[in-house]
């Protein structure tokens, strides 16, 4: 992680592996999301990563936000550390559709017509 600038807001800016620039708010901030980021990582078995706790950091924030302005509960899931993109490629992969075995159809029919025909015998 580098720090590159900062923003007419005061926050600093840093650009994470994949080149994405994030801004970071006040370090008083920083610092009390650590304890939530360490517990989330303990609870989905994630090893805690300075360049994921930035993107934590984001999400952390901009979910308490909304959990602020729609006076709901926040509950962080295992995706928190995820940017959008990768949320995205997450959600859009691979789709696999389950396999149904079945008696196939001709087998039953013939075996019903067989046993239909036999009773029509005896009586003919």
């Amino acid at each position: 992680m580098l720090v590159t600038n900062t923003r007419n807001s005061g926050n600093a800016v840093v650009v994470n592996e994949d080149k994405r620039e994030l801004e970071i708010p006040d370090s008083s901030n920083v610092s009390r999301i650590r304890p939530a980021y360490t517990q989330w990582c303990q609870k989905y078995n994630k090893t805690p990563d300075d360049s994921r706790f930035l993107t934590f950091v984001s999400n952390f924030l901009a979910l308490e936000e909304y959990a602020k302005e729609s006076n709901k509960e926040m509950i962080l899931n295992r995706y928190a550390d995820c940017t959008e993109e990768e949320y995205i490629s997450i959600m859009s992969g691979p789709v696999t559709i389950p396999t149904i075995t079945a008696v196939p159809a001709s087998n039953v029919t013939v075996k019903a017509a067989a046993e239909v025909k036999a009773k029509e015998e005896p009586g003919e």
